[in-house]
């Protein structure tokens, strides 16, 4: 790069100014190997609330590594994780998305956040321009598809950003930092601060993990798809052949650097504990006879092919 970004370690708020229907708040962090950004997205779309909570992390070079999208639309939530290697090979979910090969760098459809990555990794002079190659993750639709773009720094702090498939071409405004303060008219920076280094020292910091290892091969491609909440119906036999029926959740992670799969059961639905609670009426499943841990598992690789529950 030609020039260095000062903006490591801080908190940026943009508004969706062209509707006044969206916030975004973004934290971008200096790693031991390279950028970590992780954004939290708010805005109404087609008339319901959309929230995305995205990570994304970057190497030495500012080379896009792993991304992981927790998104929320009206009540469907929807995770997706991403994740590409030093031969450019993109994962999706574990499984390998061959058009995405050789994209360097991640944008979101409605969000300005990402093209700070691509700008910095381009590390362009004044009048300098270079092409880029993208995955392009649509919102809310989850879709994620390679385009074609171009940077041309104009000066100090303006640069033109190009679709090199429609055509179409916005400018992007920079502060003094390097941060993006205006993306043409869409978003604008309306907040900012240093941020606070938030430490892996909590339980849940020490146990989750966003991606499968890579020790475990296969199974990452065989379990990946249960990493979400599951609603379940649940049948509960008791001794006197009598069977009751109820409905729970079933949430998968991956946990322990990604060497297992662990699943909790909560049952009944906590939706359905806060009508139970507002009509005063409380029906609590016992545990299910058949599960050996009727809370909680892990689903671990012992040999190719074999897991245990």
């Amino acid at each position: 790069m030609t020039d260095t970004f000062c903006g490591w370690n801080v908190e940026v708020m943009w508004r969706r100014v062209r509707d006044d229907l969206g916030l975004e708040q973004a934290r971008f962090l200096r790693t031991e190997s390279g950028l970590e950004l992780t954004s939290t997205l708010l805005a109404a779309q087609q008339g319901l609330p959309l929230r995305v909570d995205y990570r994304i992390a970057c190497d030495e070079l500012w080379h896009t590594r792993r991304v992981h999208i927790d998104q929320t639309w009206g009540s469907v939530r929807h995770i997706m994780n991403l994740k590409c290697d030093r031969n450019g090979i993109w994962l999706r979910d574990g499984v390998e998305d061959k058009s995405l090969a050789g994209c360097t760098d991640v944008e979101f459809s409605i969000s300005p956040c990402a093209k700070a990555v691509a700008i910095h990794r381009v590390g362009l002079s004044p009048g300098g321009s270079a092409e880029t190659h993208v995955a392009s993750i649509f919102i809310p639709d989850l879709a994620v598809t390679p385009a074609h773009q171009n940077y041309h720094r104009i000066s100090d702090r303006l640069y033109e950003h190009t679709s090199l498939i429609s055509g179409s071409t916005i400018r992007l405004r920079l502060d003094g930092d390097g941060l993006l303060a205006d993306d043409g008219g869409s978003w604008r920076r309306v907040a900012q601060r240093p941020a606070v280094t938030a430490e892996e020292n909590s339980f849940s910091g020490v146990l989750i993990s966003e991606d499968p290892s890579t020790d475990i091969g296969q199974a990452a491609a065989d379990l990946g798809w249960l990493v979400r909440g599951w609603m379940a119906q649940v049948r509960d036999f008791d001794s006197d052949a009598g069977v009751r029926h109820g409905t729970g959740e079933w949430w998968f992670s991956w946990v322990l650097a990604g060497g297992a799969l662990q699943d909790v059961w909560i049952v009944p639905a906590r939706r359905l504990r806060k009508q139970m609670e507002q009509s005063q009426t409380w029906i609590l499943l016992p545990p299910i006879p058949a599960m050996a841990r009727p809370y909680g598992g892990l689903i671990e690789k012992k040999t190719p092919g074999a897991f245990s529950a």
